[in-house]
């Protein structure tokens, strides 16, 4: 009897800064961005099954209000997961004969079209798991080539802690934060197309430069970082409804260092230095936008921090 089990954390990301550069040939935007993980996760599980190919079950928790965002999530060979493991898959049946059939699990926690990179960091911890699962030992720079192909942020959630990314996001410098940082996200019913908000995003004649945000974040400065946070595509979002318009005033009326929307969004997150502050500023958030789920979670700076139970500490409020 088969009684292997391998399991790992997938976090959410928060893009603290993201600026276009220009349009590639290849239809992506040239791009410079710094990512941190927090401990907002979901929780993915592998074990043989009896039968014969990939079963993927979602288990989903914590995904708050916005139970429309669930039939968007798929289960068959469209999951960014289910690709990841079929390319480990691949490399292992070239080995070895595999007739075993496997189970993933995804306890789902993370919310989709938000800015977020849920399905990124799931198809990351696939490749992980399907590594040791089949025992192959790839290097982190063959896994991370793999991972560009299936996407421009999971290379990024390879790696396990912040970085500057450039290209279209699969060029991956590792940065180190000197301080502890906290955060308080809020995702509305409404999710946004990422596709839709690049397609309104503007180039800027003068591109922001990234260097004050990497001196910024190396030393930890909470104010710095605050200061320091920017993101092209907010204003691209901005059209496509009230919400950035909404959320940036809410959260001008808490005290945070810093807020603007992750990614392409829909999330919308502030900063914060100390635990505590992120608890009260997400009370206050909550009370008035009773119907907009809210986390609060911390930033995660290395790998190591990923899997201990103690920093996956990212709670739901309300």
């Amino acid at each position: 009897m088969d009684n292997r089990f391998f399991a790992t954390y997938a976090p959410a990301k928060l893009n603290l800064f993201l600026e276009l550069l220009g349009k590639r040939g290849d239809g992506y935007h040239e791009l410079e961005t710094v990512m941190s993980p927090v401990s907002l996760c979901d929780y993915i599980s592998v074990r043989p099954n009896t039968e014969s190919g990939l079963k993927l079950s979602l288990l989903l928790i914590g995904l708050g209000k916005s139970p429309h965002t669930v039939p968007q999530i798929p289960t068959d060979e469209r999951n960014l997961a289910v690709k990841a493991w079929r390319a480990i898959e691949l490399i292992a049946k070239a080995h070895s004969e595999i007739d075993a059939g496997v189970s993933i699990e995804i306890h789902k926690r993370i919310p989709t079209e938000a800015g977020l990179g849920g399905a990124s960091s799931n198809a990351a911890a696939a490749l992980q798991l399907a590594n040791v699962y089949y025992n192959l030992k790839l290097s982190t720079t063959q896994l991370s080539e793999i991972a560009a192909r299936l996407g421009s942020d999971v290379p990024f959630f390879l790696q396990g802690g912040s970085g500057l990314c450039r290209g279209r996001g699969e060029v991956v410098t590792p940065l180190r934060c000197g301080g502890n940082l906290w955060f308080v996200i809020l995702k509305p019913q409404q999710g946004f197309s990422t596709s839709e908000v690049y397609r309104h995003a503007v180039l800027a004649a003068q591109a922001e430069p990234v260097q004050p945000m990497l001196k910024a974040w190396r030393s930890g400065d909470v104010r710095l970082i605050g200061r320091s946070m920017f993101n092209r595509l907010q204003q691209a979002a901005h059209v496509l409804g009230d919400w950035v318009d909404r959320a940036r005033f809410e959260f001008s009326r808490v005290q945070c260092h810093g807020h603007q929307l992750s990614g392409s969004g829909s999330s919308y997150f502030g900063l914060f230095a100390r635990r505590i502050q992120a608890m009260r500023a997400a009370k206050l958030l909550q009370g008035r936008l009773p119907q907009v789920d809210c986390y609060v979670c911390t930033a995660l700076n290395r790998l190591s921090n990923l899997n201990s139970k103690k920093r996956i500490a990212a709670s739901m409020y309300g």
